[in-house]
């Protein structure tokens, strides 16, 4: 249960960050320093006309909250008297950010996508 607990509110926490950091990031007119948008729409072959940068902004933060939390939530499984801590939350967070960027960019690509 406090598993459970540990990752809604950090979670919550991370994703209210994130989010507040990329709203900020779009009322200063700063979309063009933002790495990942150019990295998802050249990789997942997006019309850049069409994507509406705040959805896709939301979508990476809570993407990042979720890898975030669910990496905090794995290592305080494994405790702390354990020393392989640091490998399983390296591994938890390779294997989530390839697979939920992923599974994002194919979202993205069925929604923005061009249609070449």
């Amino acid at each position: 249960m406090f598993e459970l607990l540990l990752f809604v509110v950090s979670f919550a926490v991370i994703s209210f960050i994130f989010i507040l950091f990329y709203d900020d990031s779009l009322k200063k007119d700063k979309v063009k320093n933002i790495k990942i948008i150019s990295v998802l729409t050249d990789k997942f072959n997006l019309d850049k006309k069409e994507v509406d940068n705040r959805f896709l902004l939301r979508g990476v933060a809570l993407i990042n909250a979720f890898i975030i939390s669910l990496t905090i939530v794995c290592v305080d499984l494994v405790g702390t008297d354990n020393y392989y801590w640091f490998i399983i939350a390296l591994v938890v967070i390779i294997v989530l950010i390839l697979l939920c960027y992923y599974i994002y960019g194919n979202y993205l690509k069925r929604k923005w996508g061009n249609k070449k």
